[in-house]
């Protein structure tokens, strides 16, 4: 039995008892686990609030990843509401069990740090395919791209359609490749429920993502405008075209502007092509399209995918 699914030592085991919106009282976390229970392998990353360690857990031997946050960082802003409502979607999605999602197992808490302890994917992320392939000046390859694709569409349509949840940081860095070439979605650490009827947010001038994955509707405007979901079929987009373009030549990267009033703009791209099929680039460059109303949905997209690997002659 995993230590971490005791009932009543976690707080997170109480699935049907998450809360299925934006807004989290500050309970404290009951566990009996402390960092005495792991042995450190490694650190897999670090940031300015906390790091990813590789840890053993002693009583089993079992590898997880351990997410260790600074409690000084929770004092500021909405950073407390935005920890809870990250462990509340992990929580849930781990409980339905979707198998490209990194799994949350448990978490605990010290008198310095936070702890989330989570699944351990062995792996390669986008960012480091990317890395690797502009250093060899190599290219993925189709089959691949494609396979990532759909994969991560399908991911999106389980998150939007039955979760009701927005990732809102996709991007290479958050999407590990397994050796079974297998996509795990990672950090949901700006995750947030769709609340209204509309299934619409209010972007409220603050900026959620990383620049050159953020479309226009959530960048920064005089006024607030309304998103939805497919803010992260947009990003999704400009990451598969990052794949299909480690190497930079007759591909570049959108780009982004600021005009004299303050707006982030996107200016279109053209896309030259010699490797990938013709119908890949314009199926990639459809998920990016600047006008949301025009952009497609995870599931339409995945739709539209899979008629055109079919019919590749009569694409879109």
């Amino acid at each position: 039995m995993n230590p971490f699914f005791q009932p009543g030592i976690n707080q997170g085991n109480n699935f049907n008892n998450m809360p299925l919106n934006n807004n989290f009282n500050n309970n404290q976390t009951l566990s009996l686990y402390s960092l005495n229970n792991f042995t450190e392998i490694k650190e897999l990353g670090h940031g300015c609030f906390g790091c990813v360690l590789q840890v053993r857990d002693n009583s089993n031997g079992m590898i997880y990843a351990l997410k260790k946050l600074k409690q000084e960082q929770f004092k500021k802003g909405t950073a407390e509401k935005d920890f809870f409502r990250e462990k509340s979607i992990l929580y849930t999605l781990t409980a339905k069990k979707c198998p490209n999602i990194v799994k949350l197992y448990g978490d605990f808490q010290d008198q310095n740090y936070r702890y989330l302890v989570m699944e351990y994917v062995e792996g390669k992320s986008l960012a480091e395919i990317i890395k690797d392939c502009k250093n060899k000046q190599t290219r993925v390859p189709q089959d691949l791209v494609i396979h990532i694709l759909e994969q991560l569409l399908t991911v999106l349509k389980f998150l939007h359609n039955e979760c009701h949840i927005i990732h809102r940081d996709i991007k290479p860095d958050n999407i590990i490749l397994d050796s079974n070439k297998n996509i795990k979605l990672l950090d949901f650490g700006l995750a947030v429920y769709l609340e209204h009827e509309n299934h619409e947010l209010v972007s409220q001038k603050s900026f959620k993502g990383a620049l050159n994955f953020v479309p226009p509707e959530i960048l920064f405007y005089p006024s607030p405008l309304n998103y939805n979901y497919k803010v992260d079929v947009f990003a999704l987009g400009y990451t598969i075209f990052n794949l299909m373009n480690p190497g930079g030549g007759k591909y570049n990267l959108p780009q982004t502007t600021t005009n004299n009033q303050g707006n982030i703009i996107r200016i279109d791209n053209p896309i030259e092509n010699t490797f990938y099929e013709k119908w890949l680039v314009a199926f990639v460059a459809c998920l990016y399209e600047n006008r949301p109303t025009e952009r497609r949905s995870a599931g339409g997209a995945l739709q539209l995918l899979i008629h055109s690997m079919r019919n590749s002659q009569n694409f879109i």
